[in-house]
């Protein structure tokens, strides 16, 4: 990490305004600040000192294995300690470092970097289970200007000045990540130096999402089914004047505030599965009353059956892409904005929840 700190930096400046804003929020009770490599090193509470004295000298002072870094290990570590009362913050280049012994073959490399995902995986299973399935994960991508020796996963070091990407995880249950997140947003780590470019959440609750069956808005007519008004209809009969004249549409409204997620996620159809293709779904933001979201689904054939909606937990493509498969130089192969290893520690998360709970959210519905 010399590279980032070197200086009054971006990234420092970023840290730093987003920790000052946790504090002013006062949403915390206690800011625990360390340095983590193959150990955890305890940096104190407050904020000023640990930014100003974040520079290569002081991380070699208070000792550590800074050669390579195993981000398993490290994430492992952070999840032994932390507490379902906790949000852990971890910050990081997330650069996997397989160390020489490995990258004498291809299979070799292969297999560790296939390695640490299955570690990651394991590591946040038990996260999940000592936190009776209540976590939530959000990784940021950032930007910042690094200057200083880059090691590739040969170990060998090439001096590197330009803008290199790093990642903040929030860690946490999915009530205190919301929490946070309404409080303090991602806005401090805008502008503030360094460039915020991706985000990826990742959610396991044990509630399920409020949802139901509105009268309105639709084309068409149709009634609540008495047995289970909430979630069923019956007698669906197409609209039969205007423009949408031929054309069956129904809404139920859902309060998907619990959820950490960006808005821009929620609102895009393209990341829900709908079981019945003859249903096309669009979804819109509600400002007051009792659901958060109005989800409508139009068909022109009407048919009857039961109807599931999921908000799927979609692998971003952004990670692949911000991922570096070789590993070597970064200018040569076009690697300055990414991250080798990457998508192999962010698979081992997403096959952790996943395996959990594969859906932010599923509707089912009835037709009758």
């Amino acid at each position: 990490m010399d590279g980032y700190v070197k200086g009054n930096t971006g990234f420092e400046q970023s840290v730093y305004a987003y920790l000052t804003e946790l504090q002013i929020s006062k949403l915390i009770d206690t800011l625990n600040l360390n340095y983590i490599n193959s150990k955890v090193i305890s940096r104190g509470h407050d904020v000023e000192t640990f930014i100003h004295n974040i520079e290569p000298v002081d991380f070699r002072k208070h000792g550590g294995n800074l050669g390579t870094s195993d981000i398993a290990v490290v994430l492992d570590s952070i999840l032994q300690r932390h507490d379902k009362e906790d949000i852990s913050i971890f910050i990081s280049d997330c650069i996997v470092s397989p160390g020489k012994k490995y990258v004498s073959s291809p299979q070799s490399l292969n297999n560790y970097l296939l390695e640490q995902r299955t570690r990651i995986k394991k590591s946040f299973i038990s996260a999940l289970d000592k936190a009776n399935n209540d976590l939530s994960v959000v990784v940021c991508q950032l930007t910042s200007l690094f200057d200083g020796r880059f090691y590739n996963k040969f170990d060998q070091p090439k001096y590197y000045k330009g803008g290199r990407p790093f990642y903040i995880w929030l860690i946490g249950s999915t009530s205190h990540i919301k929490q946070l997140q309404d409080k303090v947003t991602l806005e401090p780590l805008k502008g503030s130096g360094a460039e915020l470019k991706n985000v990826y959440t990742l959610v396991a609750s044990p509630k399920t999402v409020d949802y139901g069956i509105l009268l309105t808005p639709r084309l068409g007519r149709f009634e609540p089914d008495r047995a289970n008004p909430r979630t069923a209809i019956r007698n669906i009969r197409k609209e039969n004047r205007g423009k949408q004249r031929g054309m069956f549409m129904f809404s139920f409204g859902a309060n998907l505030n619990q959820l950490p997620l960006d808005e821009s996620y929620i609102l895009n159809a393209a990341h829900y599965a709908v079981s019945n293709k003859d249903y096309a779904l669009s979804v819109k933001e509600q400002r007051s009353g009792r659901f958060s979201h109005i989800f409508s689904l139009s068909s022109q054939i009407a048919s009857r059956g039961n109807l599931t909606i999921a908000l799927k937990n979609q692998f971003p493509q952004w990670i692949a892409c911000k991922t570096d498969s070789v590993g070597n130089d970064l200018v040569k192969d076009e690697a300055t904005e990414k991250t080798y290893g990457l998508k192999y520690l962010l698979e081992g998360v997403y096959d952790a929840f996943t395996a959990r709970q594969k859906d932010y959210a599923v509707f089912k519905i009835t037709i009758n």
